[in-house]
Order: structure tokens, then C-alpha cells, then sequence
């Protein structure tokens, strides 16, 4: 397929699910979704798990910035510093928001991960596609994130809750992405570690839902807390596959 198509396509699917999820119906949040099944506190910790888990979300973002000077290949740079900002913000966001479960904490728990979304889509762009068009395509992307955000908190605030434009900026770049990866030959390496990133996000999409039933199973440990810990891993895996990327050597065909 050519270039311009390939192009085409991803963005005609873009806009069609745009389309079809801002036709649905209005997606309501769940009103127990603060009622998080580990209720222990721990030192004065509150929901302690659930807080010192996302510790490794700090510690990934931290971990990629500083390895950004050692990682020329890595273009552009403020790009990739803003993702792993996003990712160490991700780990404060959520660990304020579940020191204290409410509407008000959860938009700080929700914009950073908008960030990591947004950005590491703008940042599949600039290596899969064109350079130009992911520098350019960045601060709509961001600005997209935060509005989806701030819509869905006055959506809560006027008692109308409604998750649409949220879900798609969080679930979109899972689809996106992906098919970027199957119809663009990569520039670097490693390329196969796409699926470890979005394996192990995909689980703890799975653990965010089971919450409860793990707790019960388990008993020391609840669904939610593993969700940060895999999701974590996927964040680590990203730090791990982008600064140990390395352009693919060369084979002459044989005549």
C-alpha cells in the first residue's frame, strides 16, 4: 500500500470512530468507580496500595528523561521529554487521586495520562509517518486531551456524565498505533516490543475491571493495585524499547 493511502486510511478510520462513539449514547460513568476494594491504610496512608503502587510510573518517567541525553536517535527531543514527563505525572495524578477518591482528585489522576497518550501517538507519527506532522500535529493533540478531560468533569458537574470524548482519546491510540506499526516499515529496531507495551496495558485493563473479584481471590493484593503495576510495566517497557531502538543495518540484496 502506498504512503498517501495508508495515510488515508488511519485517518478515515480515526474519523469514523469519531463518529460512531460520539453518536452513541451518553456513556455514564460508574457511580462506585471511587469504591476501590482494597479499603486499608497503612501509616497514615490511605488506600495504601493503591497509592504507593504508582510509585513506578515516577520512577519510568524519571528513568527515560535522564537516559534522553545519551539518545540522540531520539527526535524530537522535547517530544519524548514530554512523554516521560506525562508518564511521571501519571504516578503523582493517581496516587493524589487515590489518597482521596473523588471527581475533583480524578481529573488530576486523568490529564497526565492524556499526555502519555496523546503524546507517545504524536511520537508514532514522527517515526512511523512523517516528522513534520507528528512536531505539528503534538499541541492539537495535547489540547484534545485536556478537553476531554475538563468535558467529562462538567459533565459530572452538571449531572449529565458522560465518558465518550474521553474513552476515545485513552482507547483510540490503542487502535491507532498498532495499525501505524503493521502499515509503516520501522526506522529502528525493537519493533516487536509494540506488543509487550500494549500487552501488558491490555491487562491492566483487565485487572481494572476484576478489582474486586482479585481482592477476593487473592486477599492481599486487590484488581486495582495490579492494574498500576502492569500498566507500570508497560510504561517501563516504552523507556526500555525507545532508548534501546537502534537503526536496522543494512543487507545488500544480492544480484
Amino acid at each position: 500500500m502506498k504512503k498517501r493511502h495508508a495515510v488515508a486510511l488511519l485517518v478515515g478510520v480515526g474519523v469514523l470512530a469519531v463518529v460512531v462513539v460520539l453518536s452513541l449514547p451518553r456513556i455514564r460513568q460508574d457511580p462506585s468507580v471511587h469504591q476501590y476494594a482494597d479499603q486499608r491504610s497503612w501509616l497514615g496512608v490511605p488506600f495504601t496500595l493503591d497509592v504507593l503502587s504508582n510509585l513506578p510510573f515516577v520512577a519510568a518517567g524519571l528513568a527515560g528523561f535522564l537516559r534522553l541525553r545519551d539518545c540522540d536517535r531520539l527526535r524530537p527531543r522535547w517530544l519524548w521529554a514530554v512523554l516521560f514527563l506525562g508518564i511521571a505525572l501519571t504516578g503523582f495524578g493517581s496516587a493524589y487521586y487515590h489518597w482521596q477518591p473523588n471527581n475533583e482528585t480524578l481529573v488530576w489522576d486523568r490529564l497526565p495520562m492524556t499526555i502519555v497518550f496523546t503524546t507517545f501517538l504524536a511520537a508514532m507519527i514522527c517515526e512511523r509517518i512523517d516528522e513534520r506532522a507528528g512536531r505539528l500535529l503534538i499541541l492539537p493533540l495535547l489540547a484534545v486531551g485536556f478537553l476531554s478531560v475538563w468535558s467529562w468533569h462538567r459533565s459530572e458537574m452538571r449531572g449529565a456524565s458522560d465518558l465518550r470524548f474521553y474513552g476515545l482519546v485513552q482507547f483510540l491510540p490503542m487502535f491507532i498505533i498498532p495499525a501505524m506499526a503493521m502499515l509503516f516499515p520501522p526506522r529502528y529496531t525493537r519493533n516487536r516490543d509494540l506488543c509487550l507495551i500494549f500487552s501488558w496495558y491490555a491487562l491492566a485493563l483487565v485487572f481494572q475491571v476484576t478489582d474486586a473479584p482479585v481482592y477476593k481471590f487473592l486477599g492481599f493484593v486487590s484488581g486495582h493495585t495490579l492494574k498500576h503495576l502492569c500498566a507500570a510495566v508497560a510504561a517501563w517497557q516504552i523507556v526500555r524499547t525507545l532508548t534501546s531502538q537502534k537503526a536496522p543495518v543494512a543487507v545488500e540484496r544480492k544480484v
